[in-house]
C-alpha cells in the first residue's frame, strides 16, 4: 500500500513536471481540487492524504499546494519552473527545497485512452469522460474540459497522467475529475473552483533562506515493497 500511495501522490501533485510549451493561449490563475478517498483502507490513508489540492499556473510554470493530512507537512508545496530547470518540493517547516524528478515507468504508462460518451458540467465547465487502461490492466477515469488549456509536456520524463493527457486528441486539456484505484480504495480528485487572475512570479521561485537537497522517495515508502 505504501508504494501505491507514493505513486499516486506523485501522479496527483505532479501533473506537468518537465519542459513545457503551449499550443495556444495559456491559462493564468488558480484551480482548486477536492480530494476524497473511499474504500477499505480509507480511514488509515485519510490521515496521510490531503483534503484539497490547488494548482497555480502562469505560462509554463506550475505551483501545487496540498492541504491536510501528513502530506501537507512534508510536501505541501511543489513548484515547477521549466525556464529555470526547477522542479522541487518546498518544506516551510525546515526551510528546505527538495529537488524532484517525475519519471514514469513503462508498465505504468497508459496504453489506451478512449471517450466513454458521457458528458457533464463540473465547476461550470463542459466536460467529457475518458477511460484509461494501463499496461498492467488497471482502469481509471478522467473528465476533461476543452475550455481550459494547460501546458503540454514535450519531454520524455513525465507522470502517467500527463502521458494520458498528451494522447487525447487535441491534447493538454484540463482534467476536472480524476478517479484512481489505490489497492481496495478509490481516490477522486475534482475541481471545485477555477479562478482566472494575475499571478506573482515569486510563487514559482525557491524562497530566500531555503537550502536545497535531493528528494528521498523512501519517505513515502517508495523504495519499499507494497505493504
Amino acid at each position: 500500500m505504501k508504494k501505491q500511495l507514493s505513486l499516486l501522490l506523485l501522479l496527483a501533485a505532479s501533473f506537468f513536471f518537465s519542459s513545457l510549451s503551449y499550443a495556444g493561449s495559456p491559462f493564468e490563475g488558480s484551480i482548486k481540487f477536492s480530494m476524497q478517498l473511499n474504500g477499505a483502507n480509507s480511514a488509515e490513508m485519510a490521515a496521510v492524504l490531503p483534503r484539497e489540492m490547488k494548482l497555480t499556473i502562469k505560462g509554463n510554470r506550475l505551483r501545487t499546494e496540498l492541504t491536510g493530512g501528513l502530506i501537507e507537512s512534508i510536501m505541501g508545496v511543489i513548484v515547477s519552473n521549466p525556464e529555470k530547470g526547477l522542479n522541487c518540493i518546498l518544506n516551510s517547516n525546515v526551510k528546505m527545497a527538495y529537488t524532484l524528478e517525475v519519471e514514469s515507468e513503462s508498465q505504468d504508462a497508459p496504453v489506451k485512452a478512449e471517450p466513454t460518451g458521457k458528458k457533464e458540467r463540473i465547476a461550470g465547465y463542459s466536460c467529457e469522460e475518458y477511460l484509461i487502461v494501463l499496461a498492467n490492466g488497471e482502469k481509471s477515469t478522467v473528465w476533461i474540459t476543452k475550455e481550459i488549456q494547460l501546458p503540454k509536456v514535450s519531454e520524455v520524463k513525465q507522470a502517467p497522467l500527463t502521458s494520458f493527457l498528451n494522447n487525447i486528441p487535441g491534447g493538454n486539456w484540463m482534467p476536472m475529475r480524476i478517479t484512481q484505484k489505490i489497492g481496495d480504495s478509490e481516490l477522486t480528485l475534482e475541481v471545485t473552483n477555477v479562478k482566472k487572475e494575475k499571478v506573482s512570479d515569486s510563487l514559482f521561485e525557491i524562497p530566500e533562506g531555503y537550502q536545497t537537497a535531493p528528494f528521498n522517495p523512501s519517505v513515502f515508502g517508495g523504495d519499499q515493497g507494497d505493504e
